[in-house]
């Protein structure tokens, strides 16, 4: 018997109050009478004299006190707690992250996995059993749900299509982090069907409280891993320096770092470096590859290959279980190339310092090569550039191998899509905003005042973005194959050169027209802005019509529509190749990790996620209230009729 609400069984408390007023309840005093002879011959004293009579008293409070027991125990609410009979239904949970392909030499885990689930029909459909099998990936999905016999050979043969490798892995098992909380959920919709269903995860991680649900360690103990948890390069005072965090899990182990640095400097040579580390048993040890680790002065690269290899006493190397993290690459150590003209027959100062400026100032970034054409004679390049910037002076035709930038034009160059009117428009003129651009952040138009401007007409395709009056201030055409930028007012009649906005224009311009092909949240500069994990979305941009990416496998995807995203679900190096409109092709590469925690093949987990928790409750409860009341009326009816006899 169960007791549903424990504090009702203070009621007890009542038969001792019982007992003790009968303890101190008065005794008769003994009375001298003249005469007893009417007692003597009264029904009640001669029914005293009837010994059943002597236990009446003892019987009374008896019933009293199993009355106060009874009210108690009703109070308390009894049942009678049986567990439900188990039923033959299992739910299968294989997980499916990249810790999974951890391999003793012959199968992976996640092989080894579905081997397990593969013998479950065996017994369970013996018995006139149900199965579900849940695969455990970033988005759990159900294999099999409450199959039955007549399901067996269907089951089965999705199994057998789970389990298919490719070259010795596993096309089915991911490479990211799976979300067993997710497939516990999946496992809780079969549960509201049969709440006595029972749940197993086949898993290589190990949980501190599982609750009721079966984990199921498909490691073994031979298992281990060396592993780069993490790599960057950092620039300080112009040189790289390289950061690479290694660790070792199921075994201490002696490392070998090393650190291959391809396109040097800009030239064909490669730099190879190599460090000792050596790690405990899940210990994570940073190894520093700089100037005063080894000789390296190192301010530009192609690419960066890391690899860490367990070595034994005599410097053999040692194959772990997990290979996925073995190596790293860092990429991002050339900037973007830029070519820009400069060409004004009256040059303003602050236009050439700002982009030498820029230049100077962000040489991890862009690679600017500045060349500035002077002179009212002098003759601009019209092709050869990707940032063409054409003051007061416009060539006769525009050049279309690159963006090109307009201040102050006198006539409107063929292909430019302008119309000037013929006279300037002079005044005191403030400039207002056109609205939020990117160009313009940071650009406070209310600041910006100008003595004499241009009206023009402008063709479809235009975007103004500073106004002065209703009239354009600055326009610009962002189409594939046509980039340009309008500012209708010169420097000279203007304070804008002066403000703070003018260098923040320059550079957002060079930005928006030049953007990062790889798209990420690092600072710039830094080489850590090519590292994704698998499952990250990354962003793209282009600077032509249309990019291709290659990923790790060569698989190629070919994007035309810009920001474009693409799911990086594949560990390894992903090549982005483009046509800007210069037409010389561009690569850029990024590089796709395996998250840290799937290295940890031992991982240790605080609490897994029972699919019980909104179950009902898995025992059968037989009230007891019912019966306890019935033998609480019978008992008061006894008591009663006992204390009538008492009386009459």
């Amino acid at each position: 018997m169960s007791i549903l609400l424990p504090l009702g069984l203070l009621g007890l408390l009542g038969i001792a109050v019982l007992i003790l007023i009968y303890i101190l309840k008065p005794n008769y005093q003994q009375k001298l009478v003249s005469s007893t002879y009417i007692w003597e011959l009264s029904l009640k004293y001669r029914k005293k004299k009837i010994p059943i009579s002597r236990l009446r008293n003892l019987i009374i409070l008896i019933c009293q006190l199993l009355i106060i027991a009874a009210c108690a125990l009703i109070l308390a609410q009894p049942v009678i707690r049986a567990e439900k009979m188990e039923s033959n239904e299992r739910i299968a949970l294989i997980d499916a992250s990249a810790g999974m392909l951890a391999t003793d030499g012959a199968d992976t885990r996640f092989v080894r996995a579905i081997g397990q689930v593969k013998e479950l029909p065996e017994d369970t459909f013996s018995q006139s059993g149900i199965i579900t099998v849940i695969l455990v990936d970033e988005q759990p999905a159900f294999i099999a749900r409450r199959a039955d016999q007549t399901m067996r050979e269907e089951m089965l043969a999705r199994l057998d299509e789970l389990a298919r490798c490719e070259n010795n892995v596993p096309v089915h098992c991911t490479y990211g982090v799976a979300d067993i909380d997710a497939g516990m959920e999946l496992a809780e919709q079969v549960l509201e069907e049969n709440p006595s269903a029972s749940v197993r995860l086949y898993t290589g991680k190990e949980f501190i409280d599982s609750g009721i649900v079966d984990v199921i360690d498909v490691g073994v103990d031979t298992e281990w891993n060396a592993a780069i948890v993490n790599a960057s390069a950092e620039m300080d005072e112009n040189f790289y320096s390289f950061s690479v965090e290694v660790a070792s899990y199921g075994i201490g182990a002696n490392l070998r770092v090393n650190c291959e640095v391809y396109g040097v400097n800009g030239q064909d040579r490669t730099e190879i470096l190599s460090l000792p580390a050596r790690c405990d048993v899940g210990e994570t040890v940073t190894v520093e590859f700089n100037s005063d680790s080894v000789d390296m002065m190192i301010y530009m690269f192609d690419y960066v290959r890391v690899s860490v290899e367990a070595v034994d006493a005599g410097g053999a190397v040692l194959t772990d279980s997990f290979s996925y993290d073995d190596t790293f690459y860092l990429y991002g150590g050339t900037p973007q190339k830029i070519n820009i003209q400069y060409a004004s027959p009256k040059p303003n100062p602050f236009v050439s310092g700002i982009l030498i400026g820029l230049r100077d100032s962000l040489s991890s970034r862009w690679d600017i090569d500045l060349t500035e054409i002077r002179g009212e004679n002098a003759i601009p390049e019209i092709a050869g550039f990707d940032f063409y910037i054409f003051e007061h002076k416009m060539p006769e035709i525009l050049p279309t191998d690159g963006v090109v930038f307009l201040i102050n034009p006198d006539v409107s160059p063929e292909g430019a899509g302008i119309t000037l009117n013929a006279n300037d428009v002079s005044g005191d003129f403030t400039l207002r905003s056109g609205g939020a651009h990117p160009i313009t952040d940071r650009v406070n138009a209310e600041e910006i005042t100008v003595s004499k401007y241009k009206r023009v007409t402008l063709a479809d395709g235009f975007e103004t973005l500073l106004y002065i009056g209703n009239d354009p201030a600055l326009m610009i055409k962002n189409e594939p194959g046509v980039k340009i930028a309008l500012l209708t007012f010169s420097l000279n009649s203007s304070n804008f050169s002066v403000l703070a906005g003018f260098p923040s224009l320059m550079y957002n311009m060079i930005s928006y027209f030049f953007p990062s092909t790889i798209t990420d949240s690092e600072d710039m500069g830094s080489s850590a802005k090519y590292i994704f994990e698998v499952n990250d979305t990354v962003t793209l941009n282009a600077k032509g019509p249309f990019l291709t990416v290659t990923d790790s496998v060569g698989t190629k995807t070919e994007f035309d529509e810009f920001p474009a995203g693409i799911e990086a679900v594949r560990p390894g190096t992903y090549t982005v190749s483009q046509i800007p409109l210069s037409g010389v092709e561009t690569v850029e590469r990024f590089y796709v990790r395996i998250a840290a925690a799937e290295s940890d093949i031992g991982l240790v987990l605080e609490e897994l996620y029972s699919p019980y928790v909104d179950m009902p409750e898995q025992f059968n409860d037989f009230d007891l209230l019912l019966y306890f009341a019935i033998a609480l009326v019978a008992l008061e009816f006894i008591e009663w009729i006992l204390q009538t006899r008492e009386h009459f």
